[in-house]
């Protein structure tokens, strides 16, 4: 007797609901043995990478000059200069920056990026390759112009060329830090991902993070070490050049805007914290009314305008010509590239960024968060949602114009619970996130 003929007598024979309680059991009782043949092949597969890892590392160890490689794909997104530093200080390291080419927005979009990036990387004089051939439009051969001893990666997904992903870094030892500080919900997607899982070492911001990792990652987390996100370290050092635009003598406050790119409905990610739509025009305005009080200054997420771009968004010529106006207007502007100065010497941020949720708050200036609606708890995770509620929500046009004010009057409402939460929940150690992951690696390679 065929299974089609059991599942039709047992219909015939039991009650809708119990049948249907049997069925469900069945059915999870299959997607669990599956799932655990799933996991039991990929920690067979990781066992084979570790043994790989554990005898290069006992290479490395007598080796006088080691070549350390990170892969560079978004100037935007590039959060390691501290890191890159802490190994410049050391004789036994060679830091080299090798830029990837963005292969998901078509030709001319990744020459433009490869000259943005190229230039970034000349005015902070890293030590750096271009990682395609513009001329003959093909990627460049990593591992036989540089021999890279240790890879750094920053992002999972697969924004370049096969050629720069960690399948074919299997044969080397390999690390990874997340470009941004992790927020969201999306726990298989940052902790159980290929390349969490097959990097020699994952460095994760804090206990709540390893503990993600230790969870729904099929490794269990077992290559993880808590350093801090080398990212925040710049934000210690309160020095530096003041990128703001210079208009006349009136003491204006200075508040950034920071919209994300997860518009609704021109991305798939389920991630809708963009309120970019929301408030595009008003923010304009807002311009106009507090021209003698506020500077603003426009800082979106780098992917931002691909999505506007979509015609069924606003399509490029509504896009550019948004762009361009926060260049033109007297007291705004327009800043796509770094933005740590920015941060620094400003007065207050709005936003709805992931990655701003967690960096902002070690300046200890205000921040406003504006909400598409309350479904956003649900898609952060628990240092998400605590970040969360120590931003000012603004959930209409009204608060928007509140907050404000209140930066104008130097009001910081949130100012005690944002002390708590940095104090409670950023990593505690007397050194930086760089110092370290340099001093962790030392380490290993002197056992």
């Amino acid at each position: 007797m065929n299974g089609r003929k059991i599942k039709i007598i047992m219909a015939n024979i039991l009650p809708s609901s119990v049948y249907n309680i049997l069925k469900n059991i069945y059915l999870g009782s299959i997607k669990r043995v599956f799932k655990s043949m799933h996991d039991s092949y990929e920690r067979s597969k990781i066992r084979k990478v570790e043994k790989v890892h554990k005898k290069l590392l006992e290479q490395l160890k007598s080796k006088e000059k080691i070549k350390v490689v990170f892969l560079f794909l978004i100037a935007d997104s590039w959060k390691y200069d501290s890191l890159y530093r802490e190994f410049e200080k050391n004789n036994r390291y060679e830091p080299i920056v090798f830029i990837c080419p963005l292969i998901n927005h078509g030709q001319e979009f990744l020459i433009n990026d490869l000259k943005k990036s190229e230039s970034y990387c000349l005015q902070k004089k890293y030590k750096y390759y271009l990682g395609y051939s513009i001329n003959e439009s093909k990627p460049i051969d990593l591992k036989t112009i540089i021999k890279p001893d240790i890879i750094f990666f920053s992002n999972p997904n697969k924004l370049t060329t096969d050629e720069y992903l960690i399948d074919n870094y299997l044969d080397t030892i390999t690390c990874y830090v997340p470009y941004t500080f992790q927020i969201d919900a999306l726990y298989h997607y940052r902790f159980n991902n290929r390349l969490a899982l097959n990097c020699w070492k994952v460095f994760y911001e804090t206990e709540i993070h390893k503990n993600y990792s230790v969870k729904y990652a099929v490794n269990r987390g077992k290559n993880v070490v808590v350093t801090g996100h080398p990212f925040l370290n710049v934000f210690k050092d309160k020095s530096g050049t003041d990128p703001w635009k210079k208009i006349d003598s009136k003491n204006r406050k200075r508040i950034i805007w920071g919209p994300h790119w997860t518009v609704k409905g021109g991305q798939l990610t389920g991630l809708n914290f963009s309120c970019f739509l929301e408030y595009a025009d008003y923010f304009i305005e807002l311009a106009e009314v507090y021209k003698d009080e506020v500077q603003f200054a426009f800082k979106p997420h780098p992917f931002l305008k691909l999505i506007l771009n979509k015609p069924t968004i606003w399509g490029e010529k509504k896009t550019e010509e948004y762009y361009k106006k926060w260049n033109e207007l007297p007291n705004t502007q327009l800043l796509e590239g770094e933005f740590v100065q920015l941060f620094k010497f400003s007065d207050g941020l709005i936003h709805d960024s992931s990655a701003f949720l967690a960096e902002y708050h070690l300046l200890d200036k205000p921040s406003a968060y504006t909400i598409f609606n309350d479904e956003v708890y649900n898609t952060l995770n628990d240092f998400g949602v605590n970040s969360l509620k120590v931003h000012t929500h603004i959930k209409s046009k009204n608060d928007l114009k509140e907050f404000i004010d209140d930066v104008i009057s130097d009001v910081d409402r949130k100012k005690h619970e944002r002390s708590t939460f940095v104090k409670n929940f950023y990593f505690k150690n007397q050194f930086t996130a760089s110092e370290n992951i340099v001093e962790y690696i030392s380490e290993q390679l002197q056992k």
